[in-house]
């Protein structure tokens, strides 16, 4: 049997690759930004003054073809950052919920984690939640089943994404929680999700003698 790799088919696919990655490298950084808009205006002046025209229109020519040539590379430049998906979601911050004995008075029997995103993008982004941890203290829902079904966030808008709860056996009274959130996922277009994006939180709660929330929950971010 024939061993594809030793005929050559893989290096030369891999060599290909990377000479059309090199290629695509050079003219998005070196040829459109650069070598066009200085090119251009050149080239219309080397004619002008082979067709002999004055030096004044040569110069004229000259500057209408730059300023023609950098006003299109602007617009083309913010139309494919209008298009690109990458970096146009964000994981935004985290986020903590209480369930309580009794509505709004008893203490919290349960805490659930999450996090919120948004979109910069001028088109709907789907994401899927690829993992997600979160603990409070060291209790942690040993079973999580959040979802992984792909969602989408709306254009320039946000979404939400909250953990299983985690029980508390025993009323948190007077002092603080640690609580963290760990969280990667997916995104793109639809059916398109090659980008990541992962994301820690630590969370400091704090609940008062009657085993509320004190106040907003504290949080940083950590690596």
């Amino acid at each position: 049997m024939t061993n594809r790799t030793k005929d050559g088919w893989l290096p030369r696919a891999v060599a290909t690759g990377s000479v059309s990655g090199m290629i695509a490298f050079v003219w998005t950084h070196a040829v459109l930004p650069w070598v066009v808009p200085i090119a251009t205006p050149l080239a219309v002046g080397l004619v002008a003054r082979t067709e002999g025209l004055p030096w004044t229109q040569t110069v004229v020519a000259s500057l209408i073809s730059f300023a023609s040539i950098a006003h299109g590379l602007l617009r083309f430049d913010e139309w494919r950052d209008r298009r690109r998906v990458a970096d146009k979601l964000a994981l935004l911050d985290p986020m903590i919920g209480v369930r309580r004995t009794a509505p709004d008075t008893g203490p919290a029997t349960a805490l659930r984690l999450g996090f919120n995103l948004v979109s910069k993008a001028t088109f709907p982004i789907e994401f899927r939640v690829a993992q997600v941890r979160t603990l409070a203290g060291n209790l942690q829902n040993p079973n999580p089943t959040y979802s992984t079904r792909a969602l989408t966030t709306p254009v320039l808008g946000t979404a939400f994404f909250w953990d299983d709860e985690i029980a508390i056996e025993h009323p948190i009274l007077d002092r603080q929680v640690d609580c963290r959130v760990e969280a990667s996922l997916v995104y793109g277009r639809a059916g398109n999700l090659k980008h990541k994006m992962t994301k820690n939180w630590i969370l400091h709660a704090k609940f008062d003698d009657k085993g509320l929330p004190a106040g907003a929950a504290q949080w940083s971010e950590v690596n």
